[in-house]
């Protein structure tokens, strides 16, 4: 326990483990130590960000012919932490007065480099087109006959540089090939200490075995609601609970339970609802202005169906939609624009062979998906919560599971 509290980095990838089944094979005393001191704490503030850009052409103005310039970076959920992958966008513009033909590659290559590390990668699947002045995402990589979507891990904290290369054969004609490489410096912050990082592990194995009440009883254990233990604790907890094993909470726990999303930190939010999901416990309705539309959508066991197929809500509604399979099988529910099944479960498809596929629930990383759920594994239950569209019409809903989409589908009039 001495070394644990004097050395409290987090970066070597094996230490934690072994400090962790140490602590936990002493029964309940040293994990409830453990818990109680970091439950004890107050979250340090760390600031998560990316660096300040490096010098990159301009993408102001316009030339003639074609003149392509990688305009920014967007990484999901705004920046990468320690080791959680994380998908990110490259927005290619046409700076130039003439369109680049559709079923033209843009080729990007991508190099991702610091901390004694190096990945390289590839992307030449955008072939839409793209306008003059228009900006478009390009969102696939490409690794051999396969494609899957941009993403990196960062195995260590420290900095990095990300540099794209575009077109660096030179098999688009350009006017201008001067603009054609960007370069992000990218800052990876270690935001858990060991101790963090071993209350979550401690949580993640004990929703395997413990009952809801046991879970509840070691949150318990966490005085402070806003320490980093708590935010640790839930999401170990949500992660590995079994949706088909029941909670059972007792009044008291539940009312603790639930009473935890007033007081804990907007950013544990999610792995609490997470969590309340897998009980089957009720989520509190999202406090907003204007209509709100509840929906219980449910699979249809042996069918491949939703139930209800169709539903309406109100233009600019707030829609809280409870996902419910009941099925043997794993589904999602995913809402796309008007027009974009297709699109979306084509998409889909052929996340089937990408390594990270399942990873991401296979949702493709498209503009055209407006709102979803993850896999959702048999006797299991989400709640999204969205804005839906302003403009009326129909919005298709399917499951992403490859090969789901073309008869589990269903639709979403906006009136």
């Amino acid at each position: 326990m001495k070394k644990i509290e004097t050395n409290q980095r987090n970066e070597d990838r094996w230490v934690p483990d072994a400090l962790t089944a140490w602590v936990m094979s002493d029964n309940q005393k040293r994990i409830e130590g453990i818990i109680r001191k970091e439950g004890a704490k107050s979250a340090q503030v760390i600031a998560e960000k990316l660096a300040k850009d490096l010098k990159n052409p301009s993408v102001a103005g316009s030339t003639s012919g074609i003149d392509l310039v990688v305009e920014e970076i967007q990484v999901k959920g705004g920046n990468f932490k320690l080791r959680e992958g994380a998908s990110f966008v490259v927005r290619v513009k046409n700076r130039g007065e003439q369109a680049l033909a559709k079923e033209v590659p843009v080729p990007l290559t991508i190099k991702m480099e610091g901390m004694g590390m190096r990945v390289d990668m590839e992307s030449y699947t955008f072939k839409d087109g793209i306008a003059p002045g228009e900006t478009i995402s390009v969102v696939k990589n490409n690794n051999g006959p396969w494609t899957g979507n941009l993403g990196w891990t960062a195995e260590n904290a420290g900095n990095y540089t990300m540099e794209i290369s575009l077109d660096s054969k030179a098999t688009i004609t350009e006017s201008n090939r001067g603009n054609n490489q960007f370069k992000q410096a990218i800052t990876v912050n270690n935001t858990s200490t060991l101790s963090s990082y071993m209350v979550e592990k401690i949580f993640r194995a004990g929703a395997t075995e413990w009952s809801g009440n046991q879970v509840v009883d070691h949150l318990r254990l966490i005085t402070n609601p806003e320490s980093m233990a708590m935010g640790v604790a839930l999401k170990g907890a949500a992660g590995t609970w079994n949706t088909k094993k029941a909670a059972e909470l007792l009044a008291e726990n539940k009312a603790y339970f639930m009473d935890l999303a007033k007081v804990i930190r907007p950013q544990d939010v999610e792995m609490w609802e997470r969590l309340a999901n897998a009980w089957k416990l009720e989520i509190p309705s999202t406090a907003s202005k204007g209509p709100i539309v509840r929906i219980t959508m449910q699979t249809i066991k042996e069918a491949m169906k939703y139930s209800p197929a169709t539903f309406s809500v109100p233009a600019g509604a707030t829609v809280e939609l409870i996902f419910e399979n009941v099925d043997a099988m794993q589904h999602n529910w995913v809402l796309g624009a008007m027009g974009s099944q297709e699109k979306i479960g084509l998409a889909a498809d052929k996340m089937i062979t990408a390594a990270d596929g399942a990873a991401k629930n296979y949702i493709p990383a498209l503009p055209e998906v407006l709102a979803y759920t993850p896999l959702v594994e048999s006797d299991g239950r989400v709640k999204v919560v969205f804005k839906a569209p302003t403009v009326p019409g129909d919005y298709p809903f399917l499951c992403t599971f490859p090969g789901h989409w073309r008869i589990m589908n269903g639709v979403m009039t906006v009136k």
